[in-house]
C-alpha cells in the first residue's frame, strides 16, 4: 500500500465507496490477508489480494507497444499454441479484472476462434494480479482466416475495454514449411 492505512484492519468484511472496513484507500492497488488465532499472526499464509473498483463500465485502459509478446510453439501451419506474456502498466489501473486474448483483423475487427461446442471468443483469459502476467493458449488454437494479430484486452463485469493495435501473428508451422 502507498501509506500503509490498511496494516492492522480488523472488522467484518464490508467495502463502502473508496473505503474498507473505514479505512480510506488513497492509492492502494492490493489488500494483504494475513491469518491470526491465538498465536497471533501468521506471515506464512499471506496473501495479495488485487483491489478492484467496480466503475459500472468496462476498463478504459489501452495497452501499447511492447504490452503482448508470445511465441508460437506449434509447429503445426494455421495452429498456434504457446504462453502470451502480458506486460501491465504500473500502477495498474484498478478497473481491470483480467485480461483476454483474441485474434484480430488488419483492420482492428476482433475475431472468433474456431470453436468446438461453447468454448469463449476469445483465445486464453488471465486474472489481473497487479504485476506482469501470463496467459497460456491452448494445445492447438486454430488461426481464423482474416485474422493476422494477436491482442490483448483489459476486461471487468461490465464488459471489454478499447483494441490495441495488438501484435503481428508469427505462425512458426508456416516458417518451418519454407
Amino acid at each position: 500500500f502507498s501509506d500503509g492505512n490498511l496494516s492492522n484492519i480488523s472488522c467484518e468484511s464490508y467495502v463502502e465507496e473508496e473505503k474498507i472496513c473505514g479505512a480510506d484507500l488513497g492509492d492502494a492497488s492490493h489488500l494483504l490477508v494475513r491469518s491470526s488465532g491465538e498465536l497471533g499472526e501468521v506471515n506464512e499464509s499471506s496473501i495479495w489480494i488485487k483491489l478492484v473498483d467496480n466503475t459500472g463500465a468496462p476498463p478504459t485502459f489501452t495497452f501499447g507497444s511492447g504490452s503482448l509478446a508470445f511465441r508460437d510453439e506449434n509447429p503445426n501451419p494455421g495452429i498456434l499454441s504457446g504462453t502470451a506474456n502480458i506486460t501491465v502498466a504500473k500502477p495498474e489501473p484498478r478497473d481491470i479484472e483480467a485480461y483476454r486474448i483474441y485474434f484480430m483483423s488488419e483492420r482492428g475487427k476482433l475475431m472468433q476462434q474456431v470453436l468446438e461446442g461453447g468454448r469463449n471468443s476469445w483465445i486464453a483469459e488471465v486474472a489481473a494480479t497487479g504485476s506482469d502476467v501470463s496467459a497460456t493458449m491452448p494445445a492447438s488454437a486454430v488461426i481464423p482466416g482474416e485474422a493476422t494479430r494477436l491482442v490483448a484486452i483489459a476486461v471487468n463485469a461490465n464488459g471489454l475495454g478499447p483494441a490495441g493495435r495488438g501484435i503481428e501473428i508469427q505462425d512458426v508451422g508456416l516458417r518451418l514449411g519454407e
